[in-house]
Order: structure tokens, then sequence, then C-alpha cells
């Protein structure tokens, strides 16, 4: 009898600890796991693309030069690109992946684009923005005319236009980008923070882009490597000067070298 009793005893120990190696997650699991922790979810980021493809399809595309030559706080190398403004303690410099791209409304004349990026790894300043979503608001994108042209009367039927900066064109959904960025302030009561706001911008994950025009660099899908942005449009005369021409490029090529992986 005491045989028998220490033997379920036993069996019942042994059951527990199976029960629990039975339990591991699989793989695909893990998966699952790592993309509901991370908010990068390679299905919900294709989806996205069809729908912002379908949006954009058949619209009339302008091109815009809306930048000035300021070249003030513009970082010409990789030192000042990761410790320009290092005393900002919401500045960040990251590379990050293009979850989705979504129509707002902006000022009279001014197009943006509500762009959601996944914060792959932070190469400088804020470090917290590690594995997490932010939401951007870059230049060009859907508007509609009455909404784009200044003067409304020159046009007779009110449609829609894909808008694309010239210095600062939008990225493919699913691409990855190196960008300077530093948190929206929405204390601060001013027109555009109500853009925002009406186009529910989060006021913990916002972040406003820094000189795109110069320190921004993206590798669409197709991409083997990061560029210039402003490179992209077809017939963008590019940086006049040539040593500062010099510069950017030095810049990009290390910035692939460093973290095109």
């Amino acid at each position: 009898m005491k045989k028998v009793l220490l033997f379920l005893a036993l069996a019942m120990l042994i059951f527990p600890l199976s029960a629990c190696n039975n339990s591991k997650p699989s793989n695909a699991d893990k998966a699952d796991t790592s993309v509901k922790e991370t908010g990068l979810n390679k299905k919900t980021i294709s989806q996205n693309r069809v729908a912002w493809q379908k949006k954009t399809s058949g619209l009339k595309s302008v091109y815009k030069d809306g930048y000035s030559g300021d070249y003030i706080g513009v970082a010409f190398n990789m030192k000042e690109l990761l410790n320009q403004a290092s005393n900002d303690k919401n500045y960040a410099v990251v590379e990050g992946t293009i979850c989705n791209l979504e129509s707002m409304k902006g000022p009279k004349g001014v197009s943006l684009t509500k762009t959601t990026i996944y914060v792959d790894k932070v190469i400088s300043g804020k470090k917290s923005l590690n594995r997490k979503v932010i939401q951007v608001p870059l230049k060009g994108g859907i508007i509609s005319t009455d909404d784009y042209y200044l003067d409304a009367t020159t046009n007779k039927t009110k449609q829609n236009l894909l808008v694309q900066e010239k210095l600062a064109p939008l990225p493919k959904i699913g691409a990855q980008v190196i960008i300077r960025l530093t948190k929206v302030d929405f204390s601060e009561k001013n027109s555009f923070n109500n853009y925002l706001e009406k186009a529910h911008f989060s006021t913990q994950k916002s972040y406003q882009p820094m000189l795109e025009r110069f320190n921004y660099w993206i590798k669409n899908p197709s991409a083997k490597e990061f560029v210039l942005a402003n490179s992209l449009y077809e017939n963008q005369q590019e940086i006049s000067e040539e040593y500062r021409a010099a510069q950017f490029q030095k810049l990009t090529d290390q910035l692939n070298e460093k973290f095109n992986k």
C-alpha cells in the first residue's frame, strides 16, 4: 500500500512538471508575442500599403519646393548629427520603419501626412523611444484642390491631389528611415498643434521632424541603401555647393556603413 501511495505521489509531481513543459510556447507563438510587444506587424504594414496605394492611385501628382535655403542647424557630419541638439532632452536621431501613412488636414496651402513610425533603433538622443511606435507629421500627401490652392476660385472642380515635397518626399509604407526628431509640445497653443490634435496625434507619441530637407534618409522597400530623401525626386537639382554635396554624401555613406544591416 505504501508503495502504491508513493507511486501516486511521484506521478502527481511529475505530471504538473510535464504540463508546464508542454505549455511552453512554440516558435510561432513566440513570433506572435514579439509582434504584439514591438508593434511591428508585417501583415498590418502590408495591408496599410495596399490601402494607401488605393487612396493615391489615379491622383494627380504635384511636386512642390516648399523649403528655403537656410542651413542653420543642419548636421554636415556624424558628430553634428549625433550631438548637435544634445542639450534637448526630447531630441533624437532614430532609425525606424514606416508602418502607416494617413491623410490629414493641415493649414491652408499645406499638405501633411500622419506618419506612424516604429523605432527600430535610437541612434542618438532619447533612448526611451527604442522599440516604440511614434507619430510624425510629414509634409506632402493627399489634399483637396480647394485646400491646396490659396485662391480656390481658380479651380472649377474640387478634386484630390497627391503632393510631394521635392526636398522631403514621402517614404513608402514599409520603408526604413533615418530622421532627426524632437517631441511636439502640445502645451504650446498654436494653430499647427490644433491640426495635430484634430488628426488624433498622441500627446505622448508625437514627434516633429527637424531639417528633413537635408538630414533625412530613406531606404524604400526595394532599395539596398539609405539615400538622402532630397535625392529621390527625379528632376531635383541637388545641393548646388559642391563641398556641401560631398559632405552629405560622406555622411550618407557613413550611415549606411554603420546602420544599414
